[in-house]
């Protein structure tokens, strides 16, 4: 048995969704191979597909290595499995490339944008980052395609480092939309704590 049909097999009840990243930790352009890691993904019923697309390549001026990937997972998908594209936004610092990579993965199908992987050795996640990846969906959306999420991940490790990421995506999709299927954090469990701790002080009721 496969670790996601065992991960599967333990998250069943609970509603949690089990998700893998393909093409870690190399980020390489090699697209059939990541292709076939989506395919063991999905037949181990994984429910998400997080793709680290091949920013050495895209960097390079390379604009076939990031779509024939994307491609080939997202026909891997199917009807079962989301597909979220990782970018390290940390090494783009040009905001047009940025810009085009954000596009190119939202036509390719990509159901999530993501900014970072969360790697200590390579830069983070950043607001300016966030706010071209979240122009890039909502120009998605007004060409008549569906709306597609944002995970902030990275090196989000406080509430208070939060707050701005949540504000940003209130902003852009409205504060009914906001939710699981739309607007994610990805940390370390230290921000969960942190959450947490900040609704018992409230007195709020946990979800």
């Amino acid at each position: 048995m496969g670790e996601g049909r065992a991960a599967r097999g333990y998250l069943e009840v609970t509603g949690i969704r089990t998700a893998t990243v393909l093409g870690y930790p190399e980020a390489a352009s090699d697209a059939m191979a990541v292709r076939e890691q989506a395919r063991r993904a999905v037949g181990d019923g994984v429910e998400e597909l997080h793709l680290l697309l091949p920013f050495r390549a895209i960097l390079a001026g390379d604009h076939t290595a990031a779509p024939a990937a994307l491609t080939g997972c997202k026909a891997e998908c199917g009807n079962t499995a989301s597909l979220t594209a990782i970018l390290e936004t940390g090494l783009f610092k040009d905001a047009g490339m940025l810009s085009d990579a954000c596009r190119a993965a939202l036509a390719e199908g990509a159901d999530f944008l993501q900014p970072s992987v969360g790697r200590p050795a390579l830069p983070g996640t950043a607001l300016e980052a966030v706010a071209l990846m979240l122009e890039a969906i909502r120009a998605h959306r007004l060409c008549g395609n569906r709306l597609a999420g944002l995970k902030a991940a990275g090196d989000i490790a406080t509430a208070a480092a939060a707050v701005p990421f949540l504000a940003m995506a209130e902003a852009a999709f409205g504060r009914d939309t906001v939710g699981p299927g739309i607007f994610r954090l990805g940390a370390p469990p230290v921000l969960l704590d942190a959450l947490l701790s900040s609704l018992a002080r409230a007195d709020q009721p946990l979800p």
